[in-house]
């Protein structure tokens, strides 16, 4: 059960279309009736993007998350981007200041958060190896450039998409010609595809020997156990999937709209508990 409603509850809410999917309202509902906050998260299904924006203003909502399709979409409609934002090209979250809307994007922070969370590692100065350039890819090397990190290799089997990247930050962001010595040399390696969601028991991004047991495997599919995670499991290198990248992404969004510590262990709890009953 949520808080009870009144005229002086506000308002949290995601964008979408579909909507049905997401696991925002149940997480940020949760966090917000164990705080006590007199806030209720919505998720709206969303025909006209323009329009959906202009009712943060007319209907002072506090904040809402974006998700499918809007994510570039929403941009034209916003007062302004963090630095993040423009660089992704690409928002998952509207914070409302006063009728000024920030757009921002948590994506590739709740990954950085997850990292130093869960494996205590330091961005600054470490050097990552991407494999897709999809959104998520974006999110995750320009977030990573932003921390610090010495540089980011990605490779995706379209090279315009991963060139492209490149000319985010020089230098920084490299699209990879050489998948075996770009991931040799990489402390952290990334799979930012599909590859490994289906019931194939031998899906790989790439092979899986190119790993050591100096490095991270970090896998951002979050519904199932990947064969590459079972394959560090099994080999011991040190991995991670995609959950608490889902779950931090949250908490950050959750922070920017209330200035308030969220209760991580629920959320990530009621997200364990979500994934399993679908």
């Amino acid at each position: 059960m949520l808080n009870k409603i009144t005229g002086k509850t506000k308002i949290l809410g995601v964008f979408g279309n579909p909507i049905e999917h997401s696991f925002s309202p149940i997480m940020h509902n949760l966090a917000l009736k164990e705080l006590n906050l007199d806030y209720v998260y919505v998720p709206f299904l969303v025909d006209d993007i323009g329009l959906a924006v202009k009712s943060i203003k007319a209907m002072n909502i506090t904040g809402v998350n974006v998700t499918i399709p809007y994510k570039q979409k929403v941009i034209p409609f916003l007062d302004e981007l963090t630095l993040g934002a423009e660089k992704i090209g690409a928002v998952n979250t509207i914070i409302n200041k006063n009728g000024y809307l920030l757009g921002d994007n948590t994506d590739g922070l709740g990954f950085i958060k997850a990292l130093e969370e869960n494996l205590k590692i330091n961005i600054k100065g470490k050097t990552f190896f991407i494999f897709g350039a999809g959104g998520a890819s974006r999110a995750i090397s320009v977030s990573l450039v932003l921390s610090k990190a010495e540089k980011v290799f990605v490779y995706d089997i379209d090279k315009e998409k991963s060139k492209s990247l490149e000319n985010i930050f020089t230098n920084k962001i490299i699209s990879s010609e050489n998948i075996e010595k770009d991931i040799k040399i990489s402390d952290i390696v990334i799979n930012a595809t599909p590859i490994g969601m289906s019931e194939k028991k031998d899906e790989f991004p790439f092979s899986p020997d190119l790993l050591n047991k100096n490095q991270v495997f970090y896998d951002i599919i979050y519904n199932r156990k990947t064969p590459m995670i079972k394959y560090c499991e099994e080999n011991n290198i040190k991995s991670l999937n995609g959950l608490d990248m889902l779950l931090y992404q949250g908490v950050i969004s959750f922070y920017k709209w209330t200035n308030i510590e969220p209760p991580v262990e629920s959320m990530r709890k009621i997200l364990i508990e979500t994934l399993k009953n679908k």
